[in-house]
């Protein structure tokens, strides 16, 4: 076997680009072609960035931005119960802002002047009922704070807490009309469900 010397064409060196099986360049793409390639991209990368977040653990699920929300979709609970906690949370904020609480996560916000007392101390009485129904529904003493501390800080509920969590929870969306105190806090499997009848 003889070795052939490889020598360099003459003339033009051949265009950069992708080519067909026949050798023929294929045509760059367009404008729209290229940014519809781009955002493809950029939202598989958001995607991946949100998955490889450790408080997801691998789920794409909205919940799990917050820490009762992470608790209730790891825990197969039903929504009724995160929907609750975020209620109760939305009537303290709406208390702070018009009361005008300092609240260091939510900068400038109200005075307290354009909201009337009647509605301000309808929240406060509502805010009252809720906390009563969760301290009472959950039998510890710790899981009111450890409610605060998912909602205000976004710091997972302990393990030791997780019980009367769901139990202060489940009150708490009975209390708000909810769920029936009868229901399970338990999201039922498929095929498990009551026998309509």
């Amino acid at each position: 076997m003889s070795k052939r010397k490889v020598r360099a064409r003459k003339g033009k060196p051949a265009k950069a680009g992708e080519r067909y099986p026949c050798g023929k360049l294929r045509p760059a793409p367009s404008a729209a072609e290229r940014e519809a390639l781009a955002r493809e991209m950029r939202e598989e990368d958001k995607r991946q960035r949100a998955n490889e977040m450790p408080h997801r653990r691998g789920s794409l699920s909205d919940l799990t931005e917050c820490a009762i929300g992470r608790f209730v979709h790891f825990g197969k609970l039903r929504l009724c119960l995160f929907e609750a906690a975020i209620a109760y949370q939305n009537i303290n904020d709406k208390f702070n802002a018009a009361t005008g609480a300092p609240n260091p996560l939510r900068k400038g916000e109200g005075s307290g002047n354009d909201v009337s007392w009647i509605t301000i101390r309808g929240w406060q009485a509502q805010m009252v009922r809720f906390a009563t129904a969760f301290r009472r529904g959950s039998g510890h003493p710790d899981a009111f704070a450890a409610l605060w501390a998912a909602l205000d800080r976004d710091q997972d509920i302990p393990p030791r807490l997780r019980s009367p969590m769901i139990l202060g929870l489940t009150a708490l969306a009975v209390e708000q009309g909810r769920m029936t105190g009868n229901l399970s806090p338990f999201q039922e499997e498929e095929g498990q469900g009551r026998s309509p009848g």
